[in-house]
């Protein structure tokens, strides 16, 4: 993402060293680089790494429901399998979006992007 949004800093991250790379290309920084170009809000970011990524004390495994309680082990649930499809499809998207700009295909960008936003209305 922060190459469409930046080639410039995407030259300077391809020739960086390991120092340069931690110090001015962590998480953190590139999400500030990306600003509000981003596909997906900030409030989506966090929440996906706050369910898959960072776990915390509140993190209770496979608990997808209220009521619902966490699983460890083979256990068919619905509201997860939905869950982990609507994240696939999002993801898809976001991907398809950078692979539009990146290739120059502006109409099938224009496109995407107001089907996503009509989807958010």
């Amino acid at each position: 993402m922060m190459s469409i949004v930046d080639e410039k800093k995407l030259t300077e991250w391809i020739v960086s060293d390991k120092d340069k790379r931690i110090r001015d290309f962590g998480p953190a920084k590139v999400r500030k680089i990306i600003g509000d170009k981003a596909i997906m809000d900030g409030g989506w970011y966090a929440s996906l790494c706050e369910k898959y990524v960072h776990i915390t004390p509140q993190t209770q495994p496979n608990k997808h429901g209220v009521g619902e309680l966490g699983t460890c082990g083979g256990k068919l649930q619905p509201k997860g399998i939905e869950e982990s499809i609507g994240q696939l499809a999002e993801m898809s998207s976001a991907l398809a979006l950078m692979a539009c700009k990146y290739f120059d295909f502006p109409d099938l960008f224009a496109e995407i992007t107001n089907h996503i936003t009509q989807q958010g209305d």
